[in-house]
């Protein structure tokens, strides 16, 4: 004993993008909802989604403004090229036939 798989499909009115189709559709498409939604379950849910939209935005905003104000009481401690370290005194330790190991220095 078996049961068929509702066949579920979308008809497109305007425009043919697959991802216009909201997740609360696609989710009942694939089965993963018993009922299709309901004009008021999208309406709650886009509102909640412009809400998020806006939080994340007002988020981001205070975040630059924190960063902002942080920012202009920091000193510069150094402009320029960033250098590695001295390694004069470490290869000063290895003597250049030590294992046939071959250390150099450049300096710029």
């Amino acid at each position: 004993y078996f049961t068929v798989k509702e066949k579920r499909w979308v008809v497109f009115r305007r425009e043919e993008d697959p991802t216009s189709v909201p997740v609360e559709w696609i989710c009942w498409l694939n089965g993963q909802r018993k009922r299709a939604p309901t004009p008021e379950e999208l309406a709650e849910l886009e509102a909640r989604r412009e809400r998020v939209k806006l939080n994340v935005a007002r988020l981001k905003k205070e975040e630059e403004e924190r960063k902002a104000r942080e920012g202009t009481g920091r000193k510069i401690t150094s402009i320029g090229k960033v250098e590695g370290p001295d390694l004069t005194s470490f290869v000063r330790h290895f003597p250049a036939d030590s294992k046939g190991i071959t250390f150099s220095t450049a300096s710029s």
